[in-house]
């Protein structure tokens, strides 16, 4: 009989960390049962191996709001305290600061049996200036967190090195794991055709692949966009991801005037088949 190991995560869709998890629990099924804890199962975008578990929250449009979070990190904490009682997990891995948070806090006590290992995926620095909930989360209880984690992995030497340095995390207790890439899939997948014609002759095409939200400041390359059309350059941008930006992100194009030439799809499966047929891929954070 196959070990258990939890993954804890806000979604199974949008975003890196999320893909990351989605990819994990595929390559890890081979070798444990898989639970993945999500926040809900109303939108599993991202193709995943193993049992869904939901903490059933609604479905609201500000998942990012201080209600939400809190309303979210005790219902996870509960369940992840029930959850590794009864089920004897290998290791519980978490993606996120709240959810991190809801690793650490749902441990098992001197009788603890499951590895609590927390991953990091953004600059901490850049989250903590986020706004006031994310700095308190980062200066106060980041700490504890590492303190009582048994590893933390980060996904750059740079992340790791500001941990250690800044956030009180022990040399030892941190491991660095880059994200891993299908590329032989990413090949296939850049060989098909966007469903859309993306330009016309003579145009130019830029691609942005992230999560519409402050960190990836898409509205940088909006406004670089508009600068470059300014001085006659036949430049189209396609921003692929979705987030609680999009409103905003849609009213900067409009007040641009440049609704025929900045596109916003969404959240698309198979983003490598605009990124191939791109002339540049932008990464404005």
């Amino acid at each position: 009989m196959k070990d258990r190991v939890a993954l804890v995560v806000n979604t199974l869709s949008g975003g890196g960390a999320e893909k990351t998890v989605a990819n994990l629990s595929r390559e890890l099924s081979r070798f444990y049962e898989i639970d993945i804890v999500v926040n809900d199962d109303a939108h599993l975008q991202y193709s995943y191996q193993g049992n869904v578990i939901s903490l059933r929250m609604p479905s609201v449009k500000n998942r990012m709001s201080t209600f939400y979070q809190l309303k979210a990190l005790a219902k996870r904490i509960r369940l992840l305290k029930k959850l590794k009682k009864e089920r004897h997990y290998k290791a519980g891995l978490s993606f996120s600061e709240m959810t991190n948070l809801s690793n650490v806090l749902s441990g098992e006590g001197k009788q603890k049996k499951t590895k609590t290992i927390l991953s990091m995926h953004n600059d901490v620095n850049n989250t903590r200036n986020s706004g006031w909930r994310q700095r308190f989360v980062v200066t106060h209880l980041f700490p504890i967190c590492f303190k009582y984690a048994d590893r933390t992995v980060a996904c750059s030497k740079e992340i790791a090195d500001e941990l250690v340095d800044e956030y009180g995390l022990a040399r030892e207790k941190s491991v660095v794991i880059y994200n891993g890439l299908d590329l032989e899939k990413i090949k296939e997948n850049a060989a098909k055709l966007p469903v859309e014609s993306l330009c016309n002759k003579g145009e130019k095409l830029i691609v942005s692949v992230g999560r519409l939200t402050r960190q990836k400041g898409q509205w940088h390359l909006i406004r670089a966009v508009k600068m470059l059309r300014d001085q006659g350059l036949p430049i189209k941008l396609v921003i692929l991801g979705e987030g609680e930006l999009r409103s905003k992100l849609e009213e900067l194009v409009e007040e641009a005037g440049l609704k025929s030439n900045i596109f916003l799809p969404g959240f698309v499966e198979n983003p490598h088949q605009y990124m191939k047929r791109a002339d540049a891929v932008v990464f404005p954070s």
